[in-house]
């Protein structure tokens, strides 16, 4: 892996579920009530019902792409939407909601879709990642995607979206192993201005000899791909 390689995602993930209870606790307690909130939460979340109707509500989906399963979700009202849909293993939670992300749960396709109320300089630092200008968007959360390669980027309209997209060759790193991959970054820009910054991630676990280029078509680096895959959502709706 080169050594200009760059840890994009790293604001993401940190334990999922338990990660973002605990970056944005005070604000849940401040809000609801701490203890109700991630009580109920947790029941959701364990309950692959209850788990599956949240995911298909955050994505605005009658049902999810086939082979894909609602691995994570949170949510806090007016706050933050957060979704992972995968076909890796089931992700396995402890008693206070805990999950931590690993490769294996990505499998070999991953969706990852954020809804976030654009407080401080969320937008701008979003905006600066797609332009691979900063590695920073959120020092609370983190999850290592890293690029070696950009493979391409553009717009697209998917209504009610409009998609500004760059996919990345590169690898997902967790404690136990990297997985390499091709993956697109995704602004969402919706037709009403709400104050929320929406962004999305398709992963493909995809291996290439060194020096390969690998084949586009198919994969998140390809248009259509992304145009037939996000058309399945209206993630503008929450």
């Amino acid at each position: 892996m080169s050594d200009k390689r760059k840890s994009y995602w790293a604001w993401l993930g940190c334990g999922c579920a338990g990660l973002v209870v605990l970056a944005i606790g005070g604000v849940i307690a401040a809000m609801v009530g701490g203890r109700m909130f991630v009580r109920d939460y947790v029941e959701d979340l364990k309950d692959p019902v209850a788990r599956g109707e949240q995911v298909r509500k955050i994505l605005g989906a009658e049902e999810l792409p086939a082979g894909f399963e609602p691995q994570l979700f949170f949510r806090v009202p007016w706050l933050i939407d957060m979704v992972v849909v995968s076909d890796g293993d089931p992700a396995e939670f402890d008693e206070q909601g805990h999950a931590e992300l690993e490769a294996r749960h990505l499998g070999e396709n991953a969706f990852v879709f954020l809804s976030m109320r654009d407080l401080g300089d969320v937008r701008e630092n979003m905006e600066a990642l797609l332009a691979g200008k900063s590695e920073k968007v959120h020092q609370n959360v983190r999850i290592d995607f890293r690029s070696s390669e950009e493979l391409g980027r553009g717009e697209l309209d998917v209504p009610p979206h409009h998609l500004r997209w760059a996919a990345h060759r590169g690898e997902f790193h967790d404690r136990h192993e990297d997985r390499e991959g091709i993956y697109a970054i995704v602004l969402v820009d919706c037709p009403k201005k709400d104050g929320r910054v929406r962004a999305a991630f398709l992963w493909q676990h995809r291996e290439t000899a060194e020096g390969e280029a690998p084949g586009l078509e198919g994969t998140p680096a390809d248009e259509e791909t992304l145009r037939s895959f996000i058309g399945r959502f209206d993630l503008c709706r929450g």
